[in-house]
Order: C-alpha cells, then structure tokens, then sequence
C-alpha cells in the first residue's frame, strides 16, 4: 500500500526501521552515503532481513554500477529470497545543476581527484521513473537495470555544455585527494565527508564506466534523457545565477 505521511528514517538508527517498513508491501532503498563504504552492504543486507519479517514482498534497491561494495549489497539482499529490482547507476547530471559540482561550476572551474574520463551521466529523473515502474509494475521484479545518460561526455565537455548555456567559461582540472577535500571543505562539506568521496571518485572514475547502458531503454522503452538538455533546461531555470531567478 502507499502512505503519504512522513516517517522518520535512519540508517545508523535500527529502531527507525520498523516503523519506516510498517504496512508497505514494496520499499525503495537508497543508502548513505554510499554503497561503496564499509559496514554499507551488512546494514542494508540486515534491513532486508527486516523487511521480509515485516511482510514485504518487494525490494528496490539504488546500488552502484561497478562497486565491489555495492554489489555485496545486492547479493545481501538478494539472499533474503524476498523479490528484488536492483536499479544500479554512477554519476547524476544533476550534480553538476544543483549538488556536489554545482558551486565549482558556478566558479568557472570543475575539480576532481581523478582524470578527465568519459561518463555517461545520467538524469536523476530518469532514475526516478526506473524506480516508480520498478515499484508499480510487477514485471520488473527479478530484473537488474544499469541506467546511464545515452552518451558519455567528460567532466571538461560538461563544462563547456554550462559554459553554453551561461555564457561562462567553466573548466575542468584533475587535482590531487588532499586538494580535493580542500576545496569541498571550502564549500561547506565535512572533512570525514569530503575524504569519503575522495575515495569514492578516485575508485569509480577509472574508466570502468565510461560505456553508456540500455538500462533505461531496457525499463521504460525509451533512452535516457541527454545531459545537455538536464543542463540547458536548469540554467534557463536559474541553477547558475547567484540570486537563483530564472535567466
């Protein structure tokens, strides 16, 4: 069944879980921070155990594409024998109009501790409709969809991409984990947070992703959602003018 009412969740807090769990047949999960840390696939193979004593009969879990660490989630939940839709992604485009990269856009310059790879960025929208299908249409259960932009830019083609639709110039710079976490710190982040994610980038942007999937087309009949349009739709939006108005 669904609920509308607000129920409060913590991962480091096991007493939140049953309630969270309490009269739904299907849960979505998502993990933080990420899959990728240590203790992550115990936590979420322990909430499913959870969730199959409650009654549910249906998982979805947000795991990421090619992370040792995630995948043992996957397998923790899986073991459960309760029915799972693994819906597994990397890098969302909307980090770049309103999270993580949007403040170093906003200063002309894209920093992170890895090499200026391809990656098919993808629409967190398009995530989302993965998801609520997942949710609402029992064919998806078993199912395991990597979900990826339909092309894969670099991070300096994404900037330019800003820089079209701004009239900026954005660039990007490879720098090291230390000078990383520097400049998240800058903008606000937690240390202990900031060298997590350090890790995480350095880990992931290897490569290993730099292929675009038909996850999407695969799950909805229709490919991914470009991330020039993510981009050009939230600067026209105001996701980079300083007072936030719409251009």
């Amino acid at each position: 069944m669904g609920r509308s009412e607000q129920v409060a969740f913590d991962w480091t807090d096991a007493s939140t879980w049953t309630p969270a769990l309490a009269g739904a047949r299907a849960a979505y999960l998502v993990y933080q921070p990420d899959l990728a840390m240590p203790g992550a696939a115990e936590t979420v193979g322990s909430l499913a155990q959870l969730a199959v004593r409650q009654g549910l009969e249906h998982l979805v879990l947000l795991s990421g594409r090619n992370e040792p660490g995630a995948q043992q989630a996957e397998e923790a939940v899986r073991a459960t024998g309760i029915d799972t839709t693994i819906v597994t992604t990397s890098f969302f485009t909307q980090n770049f109009t309103e999270g993580l990269l949007q403040p170093m856009a906003m200063s002309g310059e894209i920093v992170m501790p890895a090499a200026d790879l391809p990656e098919p960025f993808v629409d967190t929208a398009d995530i989302g409709a993965v998801v609520t299908a997942a949710l609402t249409d029992p064919r998806h259960r078993g199912q395991r969809y990597e979900v990826t932009g339909p092309t894969a830019p670099t991070f300096a083609e994404v900037g330019a991409a800003i820089g079209a639709a701004t009239g900026r110039t954005v660039g990007f710079q490879q720098v090291s984990s230390a000078e990383f976490v520097r400049r998240m710190a800058a903008i606000g982040v937690p240390e202990p947070d900031a060298e997590g994610l350090a890790w995480l980038f350095e880990m992931i942007l290897d490569g290993r992703n730099s292929q675009p999937t038909d996850g999407i087309q695969r799950a909805l009949g229709r490919p991914g959602r470009a991330y020039t349009d993510v981009i050009a739709e939230a600067a026209a939006a105001g996701a980079y003018r300083a007072d936030g108005g719409a251009a």
